[in-house]
């Protein structure tokens, strides 16, 4: 329909003995596909068939902070990402040093790394990778 659009995909190998590996790009957060459109298409959208639900964006500068954010961690992250509902406990920081250098996120300590959590607030999910505890400081109050 000529809209921009975007859908996070997470790259997954798979090993099977005997019978090789498999690499697969799966969806990260399973059933959203963002796309920037005019409110006046959404009956074209469930017309396709392909669509069951339109999500309004109340605050969209925060969903693009967040979709930058989730961008730049599964650009930057060489760990298997993890989602799970969203998390709301713990000290909220920012990266300082390696490849996720400038990601902010929420922190839970676990034998001397930091699992990082990045909320999306608007979604109901979060997304969390490991790294060293040393990369991160408390992030400035807003």
């Amino acid at each position: 329909m000529g809209f921009a659009g975007c859908l996070f995909l997470e790259r997954r190998v798979r090993v099977y003995p005997g019978k090789g590996k498999q690499v697969s790009l799966v969806p990260l957060l399973g059933p959203y596909l963002f796309l920037a459109a005019p409110r006046e298409i959404r009956f074209d959208l469930y017309r396709t068939e392909r669509c069951v639900r339109i999500l309004e964006v109340p605050m969209p500068a925060l969903l693009s902070a967040d979709l930058s954010n989730l961008r730049t961690l599964i650009k930057g992250s060489t760990t298997p990402l993890l989602v799970r509902p969203e998390i709301v406990a713990g000290n909220r920081v920012t990266i300082r040093s390696g490849t996720l250098a400038g990601v902010s996120g929420t922190v839970s300590e676990r034998k001397g790394l930091a699992m990082l959590v990045i909320n999306l607030p608007l979604l109901g999910t979060s997304v969390s990778t490991t790294l060293p505890a040393d990369w991160a400081e408390l992030a400035q109050p807003a």
